[in-house]
C-alpha cells in the first residue's frame, strides 16, 4: 500500500495480532475476525498510538477478505506517502 513507511509488501517476521477496537472498549469483539489485523511490531505500535487510524485498519481487513476494492478507495483512506 506504500503507506506508513512500509518497505516490503509482505513481512512474515515478528508478526503480532492487533485488535482494531481495543478489548477495553468492547470485549465482545475479542475473537471477531473483522476486528483483528496482523501487523509487524512497527506497524502494531503505530496502530496502538492511533497513527494508523481505525478506519484504515478496518478497510485493510475488509480488502483482505475481498469485501472492498482498496485500490479504488486508497486515495480516500490513506494519507500521502511520506
Amino acid at each position: 500500500m506504500k503507506a506508513y513507511n512500509t518497505v516490503e509488501e509482505y513481512n512474515s517476521a515478528g508478526l503480532e495480532v492487533h485488535h482494531i477496537v481495543p478489548l477495553e472498549e468492547d470485549e465482545s469483539l475479542a475473537y471477531d475476525w473483522a476486528n483483528l489485523i496482523t501487523l509487524c511490531r512497527y506497524h502494531h505500535e503505530l496502530a496502538e498510538r492511533g497513527e494508523i487510524p481505525r478506519y484504515v485498519q478496518q478497510r485493510i481487513v475488509a480488502y483482505e477478505g475481498n469485501l472492498v476494492d482498496i485500490q479504488a478507495d486508497s486515495a480516500k483512506i490513506l494519507p500521502p506517502y511520506p
